[in-house]
Formats: structure tokens, C-alpha cells, sequence
């Protein structure tokens, strides 16, 4: 397993967002921070929050990307059609 930054958010609640968008899409994700994991909260604003991905789900997670920042107001939004 090789992660990657699928995103970088400026705030850990944009980057949990953005994690959990992908987590519901089906592909797995974790954060990355500089921020001493959350204790030194001052310091993720130095470089962001990272969303990371496996390599191999790269494409899938920055197509999901895409869609939201297209619009789309849910990962579901076309499954009942």
C-alpha cells in the first residue's frame, strides 16, 4: 500500500469533510497533518491537512473530487435515478 495526497484541506474539519466524501464513495482515506496529531492544532495551518489515498484508488478518489467540486450535493445524489 502506497498512500498519496488525493487533497490538501486548510482546516482539519474541510479535510475530515473531504476524508469522509471518500470513505462513503467507497474508497478507504486517512489525514495527515503536521499538527502533532491534533495536539498542537496551531501548526496544521503551516502546510494544511493532507487526504490520503492508496495509489491504486487515486483516480477513483480525484474523480469523486471532480464531481463535488462540479456540484454534485452527494456522492448518492444519482443512484435513484
Amino acid at each position: 500500500m502506497s498512500l498519496k495526497t488525493a487533497y490538501t484541506a486548510q482546516t482539519r474539519p474541510d479535510a475530515i469533510f473531504i476524508r469522509n466524501m471518500l470513505i462513503d464513495g467507497g474508497i478507504p482515506a486517512s489525514l495527515s497533518t503536521d499538527d502533532a496529531n491534533g495536539n498542537l492544532p496551531f501548526l496544521e495551518m503551516s502546510e494544511g491537512v493532507d487526504v490520503m489515498v492508496d495509489d491504486a484508488a487515486m483516480a477513483d478518489a480525484k474523480s469523486l473530487l471532480e464531481e463535488y467540486r462540479n456540484g454534485a450535493t452527494s456522492i448518492t445524489e444519482d443512484q435513484g435515478e
